[in-house]
C-alpha cells in the first residue's frame, strides 16, 4: 500500500520511535535493518514492528501522545493512514471545541464508542485519551493481534479500551453486545456512537451495511469518514506525473424515530 502525493508526505516531526522491549523483540529482530520502510504507512514511515509515538493534533501546543506499531505483513490493516490522522483532528476540533465535550449530541464522558476497522487503533485510542467513557476497537482476525499490541503500548488507556475481533456481516454483533444493561459490563453494552475511517470499499460494502444495520437497530449513531482518492495524470514532454489528492468525506448516520438518515458533516 503506497501512493504518491499528499498521503506519502510524511509527518515525521510528529512521531518518534522507540526500541522499547514492550513490543515483540523477536519479530523485530528477524526484520532487522531490512525492515526500514521506504514507502510504508501513508503518514508515518517507521521501522517495521517498532513502537513509535504519534502526537495529535499536529499543530496543537498540547497534543495527545499515542504509541503505535505498524506491521508490514498486515498490509493496509497494519498502517496509519492519512484519513485516521484527519479524523483525530476533526474529532478534536468538534469535541474539545464544544462546551461539555459533546459529539453528535452525546457527552464524551458518558459515551460508549465502537470503532470498525480499527487497524492500528489510532482513532479509538485518541477518543479514549480525550475522555471517552469506553472505546471498543475491532478489526479482522488477521489484524487484531497487532491492534492489541498498539492498545497495550498505551497502558493509561487500558480501562477505557478493549479489543475484539469483528467480521462484518457475520452476526457477531449480537455476541459482542448485550441488551441487558444489568448483565453487561461497560465493554458489552451496545455502543452509543460507531466510528469508521476508510472502511467503505467495493467488495465490503454489503457486509459493512449489514453490520451497520444491526448497530443502528440498537440506537447507535454512526459516523463514517471516507477518504476519496483522486488521481490526476499530467503529461509533460512525454513524462507522466501522478498527483494524488485526498478529500475526507464525513457522513453521520443518525437515528430518529427508528429511521436512519444521512447528515453530511464535512
Amino acid at each position: 500500500g503506497c501512493s504518491g502525493g499528499m498521503e506519502s508526505s510524511s509527518s515525521s516531526s510528529s512521531c518518534r520511535s522507540s526500541n522499547s522491549g514492550s513490543i515483540s523483540e523477536e519479530k523485530a529482530g528477524k526484520e532487522g535493518s531490512e525492515a526500514k520502510v521506504q514507502c510504508f504507512g501513508q503518514v508515518y514511515q517507521t521501522e517495521d514492528l517498532k513502537a513509535f509515538e504519534v502526537r495529535l493534533p499536529r499543530k496543537s501546543p498540547s497534543p495527545v501522545s499515542i504509541w503505535l506499531r505498524q506491521s508490514r505483513e498486515l498490509g493496509i490493516g497494519g498502517q496509519v493512514w492519512w484519513g485516521a490522522v484527519r479524523m483525530c483532528e476533526w474529532l478534536h476540533n468538534r469535541v474539545c471545541g464544544t462546551a461539555g465535550k459533546k459529539l453528535a449530541w452525546h457527552k464524551l464522558e458518558e459515551t460508549r464508542f465502537l470503532e470498525l476497522g480499527s487497524g492500528t487503533g489510532l482513532v479509538g485510542l485518541f477518543l479514549a485519551s480525550v475522555g471517552a467513557k469506553h472505546v471498543l476497537l475491532t478489526d479482522t482476525v488477521k489484524v487484531v493481534e497487532n491492534l492489541k499490541v498498539c492498545r497495550d503500548l498505551n497502558p493509561d488507556l487500558a480501562k477505557a479500551t478493549a479489543v475484539e475481533c469483528l467480521e462484518w456481516g457475520t452476526g457477531q454483533e449480537e455476541k459482542l453486545f448485550s441488551d441487558n444493561e444489568d448483565d453487561a459490563d461497560e465493554r458489552a453494552a451496545w455502543p452509543d456512537i460507531v466510528i469508521g475511517v476508510d472502511v467503505a470499499y467495493p467488495g465490503t460494502l454489503e457486509q459493512l451495511g449489514s453490520t451497520l444495520k444491526v448497530l443502528i437497530k440498537h440506537d447507535a449513531t454512526v459516523l463514517i469518514q471516507q477518504v476519496v482518492r483522486v488521481h490526476i495524470y499530467i503529461y509533460i514532454h512525454m513524462h507522466m506525473y501522478i498527483y494524488t489528492y485526498n478529500v475526507c468525506v464525513f457522513v453521520c448516520v443518525c437515528v430518529c424515530c427508528g429511521l436512519g438518515h444521512l447528515v453530511p458533516e464535512c
